[in-house]
């Protein structure tokens, strides 16, 4: 049977999330990462899962690169839904949408299409250029460059066609399929293929068509398509806006068997046709008539290829589901499976814009008492009242590895149904008020349900102040000096009668337990409020200013100049440290200069030793040893404010790689030694194994230097 391609999207349902590798930018999967960092990371590879380096990754005007092991990890400045692309020369553009959460680390990978065709033609004599059958013709004299100029020498132009009916372009399709009519309107798409085309100068320059010219493309028939309407509109990618925007017609040509249309600019143009949306509602039951939560639901249509990418998931631990714009006045077919065995198809035909309901539920042949339990909390606050519309994930401890995800509803209640196999604890993991909490229980496969009870998000309240340290002084003429009365703080900070400080220019921050993971910002007055876990434990609060290496740079280093310190127990729900007796007090902060030595020792010559500089909590930075696939030991710098990573890398895009050995580093005069845990397969990720990683992290802060050991599942 032929199957419709389409962007469907799955509510009502429990979310699947994984935990990817973390080693050197090896990831699998797109998994939400809890951090203190808002942002995107993941790896680049081309089709064949080969690494791609250099690849330039933005949304909007924040823009990364892809490193030496082809990851990336691109920050955000606050949670939103963004369009991802990705570049790289020789290659066809991609993108992905995605939605940043807040203090998350989305992690997103992305693989890039080689380029078809390359090849160079004279402006004067325009060019027919042949992509696997498709053609853009290119007129002659008809170019600028992207500030207007008229161009007149050689162009290179890169072609590249895609039909979604394959895997590999399925996956090198950019964004969803959907997209913005010229009324406005939302269409959901059906792809008939799609060509990305660039044009550079002699140097590279971008080349752009002239103002009034245009260009052809010829489309060749999928094969696995039978409908051949007389025209189809053409739509191109804009990757600000990460939809698909309908921009003029193809013709069908029976006679060559191709559909033909005209452009006026390259981006990547996707010919498709275009339905209304509709909602399907169905459920799924097992032979006995239980609901089956966790069954894959495959929608299909007569003239497209679904491929198993594309399958849906019913997570519901009621066993229903529902389907948002899929096609509608077309027959489609509908089938659940799980474990190998498929339910009997189903067909009908969706009215545009409405809601239509299966008569009957989806049956697979198993008994779901006996492959699943079900477990239910109840999520309240700090002041017991329950939450409601909180995203709550259910984890493996072991691996991290996703049993589910649910939100809870007007009673604070949640539920999720897994399959039994071999899980004894359940973590259950949410954000609420900006925080993270995480419980483990343990559980009893024997039981059908098992209730949780009730999770309090207990949470402390701290209101505090920071101002400069005790002497600290403003002359007459408005002078600000630390008690040394040397040190001068030059920005506009001045003392205030009451002794509180006014600060001036420099960006403050604050951080709890790490001096780089940014919880809040304290005002110009110094005055601030954090909430914390309230965990009765003991928290170290930092406070520091600080200026950009690159002042035109909001992601460059940060200059750390003034810190402060203080330590309070999360013991009650409110703690007022509003004096100024009681403020964090800055002082000048003390300079860093030591050596590190590290060492790696392996039989695995597929493995090597990286060095990399951060200052975020993440264990992903910028190389400050250069990068080389045989390094062993290395030799460097302690003396900037941040986190040194030493890690152990692979030589490449391969999770079987063998991690083993030992790794080693001197600070001080003291020597630090980590086994490399035995690389056993632990947990299995989309058939892959996983294995842990090991690396040491040398924080440098204020004079201080800290050594950690990290080990993380790969």
């Amino acid at each position: 049977m032929k199957t419709y391609i389409l962007s469907l999207v799955l509510i009502l349902s429990l979310s699947f999330m994984y935990t990817g590798c973390s080693s050197s930018g090896s990831s699998n999967g797109s998994t939400p990462t809890t951090n203190n960092a808002t942002g995107i990371t993941g790896v680049v590879t081309d089709m064949e899962g080969e690494i791609l380096s250099g690849v330039l990754i933005y949304s909007g005007n924040n823009t990364t690169t892809t490193n030496d092991v082809g990851a990336y990890t691109l920050d955000i400045a606050a949670a939103q839904d963004i369009s991802l692309t990705a570049e790289l020369s020789n290659y066809a553009r991609n993108s992905k949408l995605l939605n940043v959460v807040d203090k998350t680390l989305t992690q997103q990978n992305i693989k890039l299409a080689k380029v078809d065709t390359i090849q160079s033609f004279s402006v004067a004599n325009g060019a027919s250029i042949s992509a696997k059958g498709a053609t853009v013709d290119l007129p002659v004299a008809a170019y600028t460059l992207d500030d207007g100029t008229t161009y007149n020498g050689d162009v290179t132009v890169k072609a590249t066609y895609n039909r979604v009916t394959t895997v590999n372009g399925s996956e090198a399709f950019p964004g969803e399929f959907l997209g913005e009519t010229t009324g406005g309107d939302t269409k959901v798409l059906l792809s008939y293929g799609f060509i990305d085309v660039t044009l550079e100068s002699e140097s590279g320059a971008n080349i752009k068509l002239a103002d009034n010219a245009s260009a052809t493309l010829t489309y060749p028939m999928d094969p696995n398509i039978e409908d051949t309407p007389a025209t189809i509109p053409l739509w191109y990618f804009d990757t600000d806006k990460g939809i698909w925007i309908e921009d003029g017609l193809a013709t069908f040509d029976a006679t060559t068997n191709t559909y033909v249309g005209s452009v006026t600019h390259f981006s990547t143009w996707n010919l498709d046709a275009a339905f209304d949306g509709a909602t399907l509602v169905g459920c799924v039951e097992d032979a006995n008539g239980n609901p089956l939560p966790l069954a894959n639901l495959f929608l299909s249509s007569p003239g497209w290829n679904n491929s198993s990418d594309h399958q849906i998931t019913n997570n519901d631990a009621t066993g229903e589901f529902s389907l948002l714009n899929a096609p509608s006045n077309v027959l489609i077919s509908i089938q659940a499976e799980l474990n190998g065995l498929v339910s009997e198809e189903q067909n009908l035909t969706l009215l545009p814009n409405q809601t239509t309901t299966m008569n009957d539920c989806l049956v697979v042949n198993v008994d779901s008492t006996e492959l699943f339990m079900a477990l239910k909390i109840r999520i309240l606050d700090n002041n017991n009242n329950p939450l409601s519309n909180v995203s709550v994930q259910f984890l493996n401890p072991d691996d991290s590895s996703s049993i589910g995800s649910q939100n809870t509803d007007a009673n604070g209640s949640v539920g999720v149904s897994f399959q039994k196999d071999d899980v004894t604890n359940v973590k259950v993991s949410l954000s609420n008020n900006g925080l993270n909490f995480e419980k483990t229980y343990p559980i009893d496969i024997s039981n059908a349900v098992q209730d949780l009870g009730d999770y309090v998000l207990a949470t402390t309240t701290y209101n505090g102040c920071v101002t400069l340290e005790s002497g600290s002084s403003t002359s007459a003429e408005g002078n600000t000096t630390l008690s040394d009365g040397i040190t001068e703080v030059a920005d506009g900070t001045v003392i205030s009668n009451d002794g509180f400080t006014a600060f001036g220019s420099d960006s403050r921050t604050l951080s709890i337990e790490s001096a780089y993971g940014t919880l809040d910002y304290f005002d110009q007055s110094g005055s601030f409020s954090i909430l914390v876990q309230r965990d009765n434990l003991e928290h170290n609060l930092f406070a520091h200013t600080y200026v950009l290496a690159d002042p035109n740079d909001n992601y460059s280093e940060k200059v750390f100049n003034l810190t402060g310190k203080t330590t309070f127990n999360a013991l009650a729900s409110i703690v007022n440290r509003t004096d100024v007796s009681q403020c964090i007090e800055l002082h000048k902060i003390s300079d860093t200069s030591s050596t590190a030595k590290a060492y790696l020792t392996t039989s695995n010559s597929d493995v090597h030793l990286e060095v990399q500089f951060t200052q975020s909590s993440s264990n992903w930075g910028s190389d400050i040893v250069a990068a080389d696939s045989e390094l062993t030991s290395a030799t460097f710098d302690l003396n900037k404010n941040g986190a040194y990573v030493i890690k152990q890398a692979v030589n490449g895009y391969n999770t079987n790689t063998i991690l083993n050995g030992k790794m080693s580093v001197e600070v001080n005069g003291k020597k630090y030694e980590i086994t490399i845990p035995d690389p056993d397969t632990i947990v299995s990720f989309q058939g892959e194994p996983l294995q842990w990683w090991t690396a040491f992290r040398v924080e440098v802060y204020d004079g201080e230097i800290t050594v950690t050991e990290v080990n993380e599942l790969w």
